[in-house]
């Protein structure tokens, strides 16, 4: 007799997740309403007895969505309230756009970094800004483009400002939980290392 074919979603090899999907059959999809500008980061925030998804986009507001399995938010999920001003949203202070959002347990914090050339740390409690590494930039991105086209022949920053931080967009970074230190890059090709009780980076590399 022919051997029994076996498919690997019968398998035990997969994760509690793939597990769990294997028994319900089916995978919903749900949209998250309440982004007013294109998303550009995500990130996971898992509490207590919750779980959320947290939106950064290109504006300064971080949204949260309870993505939770107990939650029935049908097709459209909406964005949780801030109990603080009953926005649906927390404002990190950025003056740009956020392009990179990450959830840090062990400072109790959500990152964020910004086109304003600048990361913060928020809490994640209640969603105030800690702390603001480098020196935000308002306007920062329309400068940079305007930049590039050289209509505009001046340095954006001055020598001074520049050992705060990068000049320009802050593309990524990466979060050390062992060191506890950050890396960020962006657009001047420099990568920057921080303490995150410091406001400004305690070393730069630079050959990109």
């Amino acid at each position: 007799p022919t051997p029994k074919q076996t498919h690997p979603a019968d398998t035990d090899t997969h994760t509690p997740l793939m597990s769990h999907f294997r028994k319900q059959r089916k995978i919903t999809m749900t949209l998250l309403d309440g982004l007013e500008t294109p998303p550009r980061s995500l990130g996971h925030l898992q509490g207590q007895s919750s779980d959320f998804i947290v939106v950064g986009t290109d504006d300064p507001i971080v949204r949260m969505y309870n993505i939770s399995r107990d939650v029935d938010f049908g097709e459209n999920a909406v964005p949780c309230v801030n109990s603080r001003n009953g926005s649906p949203g927390w404002d990190t202070g950025h003056f740009g756009g956020i392009t990179k959002i990450v959830v840090v347990p062990t400072l109790e914090s959500i990152i964020t970094a910004s086109v304003d050339t600048s990361i913060r740390l928020m809490d994640m409690e209640s969603g105030a800004c800690l702390r603001t590494l480098g020196t935000p930039i308002e306007n920062a991105g329309q400068v940079e483009r305007v930049r590039r086209c050289d209509v505009l022949g001046l340095d954006m920053l001055k020598a001074d400002k520049h050992e705060k931080g990068h000049r320009k967009t802050v593309y990524t970074f990466s979060w050390c939980d062992e060191r506890h230190l950050l890396a960020s890059c962006g657009a001047e090709r420099d990568v920057l290392l921080w303490n995150p009780f410091i406001s400004k980076p305690i070393m730069k590399l630079t050959g990109h």
